[in-house]
This record gives C-alpha cells, structure tokens and sequence, in this order.
C-alpha cells in the first residue's frame, strides 16, 4: 500500500491547518513510478492546533499511519492474506519529517509533537509502516487535497493509476512543475523501463 501524507499549515480562516491524504494499492515494488489503484482519500482539518509546518505534516503522517495501519488490516481479513502480504510506504514531502523518522531518537521543541514523532518511530520500527519515503513537492499529489490548487495531477493519477515519486535529475524538484504531459510520458517511460529489466 502506498500512502501520500500532505498539510498545509495555517491555509485556512481563523490560521486553522489542513491536511490531505491519499491510499493507493499497488501490486509490485516499483522506484521512480509505480501503479496503483486508488482506494481512500481524505481532506480535513487537523483537529489540534499546531506552530509550524514540520509540525502540520506530523500529525498528518500519523493520522494517515494509524488509517493506513487499518484499511491494510481490513483488506487482509478480506483476502485471508498474512501480515506482511501488503507492506505500507509512506510519501511525505516534508524533509524534516524525513529525517526525523531515521532519527535514533526524534526531536521536537514541542512534548506533544515529540510524542508524535516517537509514535510514527515505533510503527517503523515495529514494521507496522515498511519506510517512510521523501518526495520532492511537484510530484506529491496529496497537495492538491490541501489548498486550493490546480489539480489535474491527483486526477490523473487517480483516472489511469499512475503514480511518479521520483523527479527528473535535470529538473531542480522544487521550482520546476511537471506539465500534465511530462508527467504522463515520465511515469510510462519509467514503468517500460521498470518492466524491461525485469523481463529483459
């Protein structure tokens, strides 16, 4: 299972923060791109007040881990499958959450969102959450289930079950967008190339 955890901090009235998430089940272990079909998707407030971004896309990861955690759960009682059967993965585009998570013992200013971050470490370490993985902004598709934006990137991943997690090396990840047919020729050239050393 694949899991694209996104916030925006402060975006909405009254300096209130939002949070987006999306499920995907993906049946191989792909990098650069994979498919997937799209089971979940959530777009909420988060409920406690937070003091920063770091801490916004925290409390997102976590409430997409504990969801997560329970749909792969509920897929399994259906299919009779064993615990490891679906492994989870989770995106984030926040790079201190990132390095936070491989952390031997995260840090936080804040106790609660140290708790947190402690708690997103134990579901790694107990193999509940396989890794967490950073992806640059452009391709993190929960962005659009956060703010205002356009969103024809969620559209197509969720229409053809197209997913890229890894930017073009020539691009710089955070200033350059990728058009709506980049992206579809990245993620088909990324998936031949996937299937050709496999089969090749």
């Amino acid at each position: 299972m694949k899991i694209f955890s996104d916030a925006s901090w402060g975006n909405m009235p009254g300096m209130k923060s939002q949070s987006g998430q999306l499920f995907a089940l993906s049946t191989a272990k792909e990098t650069g791109a994979f498919t997937a079909n799209v089971i979940h998707w959530r777009s909420n407030r988060i409920k406690r007040v937070v003091r920063s971004t770091f801490a916004a896309e925290t409390l997102s990861a976590v409430d997409a881990a504990d969801h997560g955690i329970a749909a792969r759960a509920m897929i399994q009682e259906w299919v009779n499958s064993g615990p490891d059967s679906i492994p989870i993965e989770l995106f984030t585009d926040c790079r201190s959450l990132k390095d936070a998570s491989d952390a031997i013992a995260p840090r936080a200013l804040e106790k609660r969102l140290e708790m947190d971050l402690i708690s997103l470490k134990e579901v790694l370490s107990e193999g509940l959450i396989a890794c967490i993985t950073w992806i640059p902004t452009a391709l993190q598709i929960a962005d659009a289930l956060t703010k205002n934006m356009d969103t024809s990137q969620l559209c197509d991943a969720a229409e053809y079950g197209i997913f890229v997690t890894k930017a073009d090396e020539t691009a710089h990840p955070t200033t350059d967008k990728l058009t709506e047919t980049q992206h579809r020729l990245k993620a088909m050239l990324c998936l031949i190339g996937d299937q050709l050393d496999v089969y090749g």
